[in-house]
């Protein structure tokens, strides 16, 4: 037998999951970071980079050689609520930047920023 309260506190409950599923996105994870540390200086290739990290959001080209830009926007669990995520919590960034000397990697560097350190490196929105 049902109770008064037993129903509508399951409805609640169900509602109150399909609120908290919804504020995560689906697919897989990149992790930038850990990825990083396979990048070898004097070693690894253009090949092997986008093997490994996929094709870069931005190629730069200047008289050193060729840099390729990687990032990625961490938002806080209270950035991504709907609705009122946007105004809510933070947006960190990671930022991954590989310079080449010909073929091969030159150096690699990884950046944890804040949004306001991202907005400075004048690069395309979020992915």
């Amino acid at each position: 037998m049902d109770t008064p309260l037993k129903t509508p506190a399951l409805i609640l409950l169900l509602g109150l999951c399909l609120l908290v599923s919804g504020c995560f996105a689906p697919g897989s994870a990149r992790h930038l970071s850990s990825d990083v540390c396979l990048l070898l200086p004097e070693q690894t290739t253009k090949l092997d980079v986008v093997r490994q990290l996929g094709s870069p959001q931005v190629k730069r080209h200047n008289d050193e050689g060729e840099t390729w830009v990687y990032f990625q926007e961490k938002k806080s669990f209270t950035n991504r609520l709907p609705l009122a995520g946007q105004h809510l919590g933070r947006r960190d960034y990671e930022v991954v930047t590989v310079t080449f000397s010909g073929n091969t990697v030159h150096a690699c560097v990884f950046r944890a920023m804040d949004e306001e350190e991202f907005r400075s490196l004048e690069l395309p929105a979020s992915e």
